[in-house]
């Protein structure tokens, strides 16, 4: 059994006894006790690789990484120009711009999310925010705010999973994810 310390706690060795791991984290060069934890998701925190291990994300060196994070999603449902006395006319011309939050704000909230520990997100996206104006209708202005967005997440140590993300079909049925469109063309009204 891997002894655990306040130190050591955010990672466990798969297939490694007590004896390799002090080994490990006191003679390696690309691996101190200082900075050895497999929340650092840079390649040279990592080995350079993540894998599946049973139901584990484990990096190079065996160890067992957890995702620290949180949903940047409940407002990423609805668009920024959503209004709800006229809900759900014009629904072609919604915009997702700004969700979850505008780029200017951003360095505020990922640098709040790393001082609070966090490493990882969860990042939505709603069909409708990608092809809200109709089938191969793209928002590309949306996209480019989503690249710009998740290509800050490096400077303050976060990684993200991008959920492509759908409750009830729509939320024009209730739910989230599908574009008004779709209802359209199986015949709601």
């Amino acid at each position: 059994m891997i002894s655990r310390s306040a130190s050591d706690a955010s990672f466990i060795l798969v297939g490694q006894d007590k004896n390799t791991q002090s080994h490990i984290l006191s003679s390696s060069p690309r691996i101190s006790a200082e900075s050895s934890f497999a929340h650092d998701w840079s390649p040279s925190g990592t080995g350079g690789s993540i894998s599946l291990h049973g139901r584990h994300f484990v990096d190079a060196y065996g160890r067992v990484c957890l995702l620290r994070g949180v949903n940047l999603s409940g407002n990423c449902k609805t668009p920024v120009n959503h209004d709800h006395d006229s809900f759900p006319a014009d629904h072609a011309d919604v915009t997702f711009i700004g969700k979850p939050f505008p780029l200017e704000e951003a360095p505020d909230h990922l640098a709040r999310l790393r001082r609070w520990g966090l490493t990882f997100v969860r990042f939505l996206i709603t069909w409708e925010a990608v092809e809200h104006s109709g089938p191969g209708m793209y928002d590309t202005e949306y996209l480019q705010y989503v690249r710009q967005l998740l290509s800050m997440l490096p400077q303050y140590g976060l990684v993200a999973f991008v959920a492509l993300h759908q409750d009830v079909w729509s939320r024009y049925t209730g739910g989230s994810g599908a574009p008004a469109w779709t209802l359209e063309a199986v015949g709601f009204d």
